[in-house]
């Protein structure tokens, strides 16, 4: 197999470098979120403590408007502590994907270098034994037919292995991608 015909090796590491330049700019933008909801939430929060100061200053302290008072807010902090848990629990699971992916992407990086790897040594391979037919032209023995046989063996061998790799690295893909989706779905 030449090199033209197997998959681009630079064109995925520059892949997964976007793909890693990608996940940074998510886990900035996520932990920026996740500040402006901490930031509104206690802006709201200071709001109503100061709207509840007007209105206790406007009306006295009749008992009953108090405690009607108190349950509505009792009500709302409720209601805004389970918003902020649902997000803490959202920006949670958007840092274990992000933790996820990097752990994915390096071992896609491995995979590309060993594929890559393994492309040299296979073209190693082609060229040794037209080296040992040209040399051998002319003068053939039981011994030299044995060594192109076991150099035939060893090249299938390494095209096994590298497509293995090549099926590793496709499946790797697929989950790098899938984890994109979960994080897309976290977000909207």
């Amino acid at each position: 197999m030449s090199p033209a015909e197997g998959v681009s090796f630079g064109s995925l590491r520059a892949d997964v470098g976007l793909l890693q330049t990608e996940l940074y700019l998510c886990a900035r933008e996520l932990g920026a979120a996740g500040e402006r909801v901490h930031t509104q939430t206690r802006v709201l929060e200071e709001q109503e403590l100061q709207d509840l100061n007007v209105e206790r200053q406007a009306h006295g302290s009749s008992g009953a408007f108090w405690e009607a008072d108190m349950e509505s807010l009792v009500m709302v902090i409720e209601m805004k502590n389970k918003i902020l848990n649902d997000q803490r629990k959202d920006l949670q699971m958007m840092e274990e994907l992000v933790e996820k992916n990097r752990s994915l992407e390096q071992t896609i990086l491995h995979l590309n270098h060993n594929n890559e790897n393994q492309r040299v040594q296979m073209d190693n391979c082609w060229t040794l034994p037209q080296y040992v037919l040209l040399q051998a032209h002319g003068s053939s023995g039981p011994f030299l037919e044995a060594d192109i046989k076991s150099l035939v063996i060893i090249i299938d061998m390494k095209n096994k292995i590298l497509n293995y790799q090549r099926k590793a690295l496709q499946i790797m893909e697929e989950l790098v991608e899938k984890n994109r989706a979960q994080e897309r779905e976290i977000l909207y």
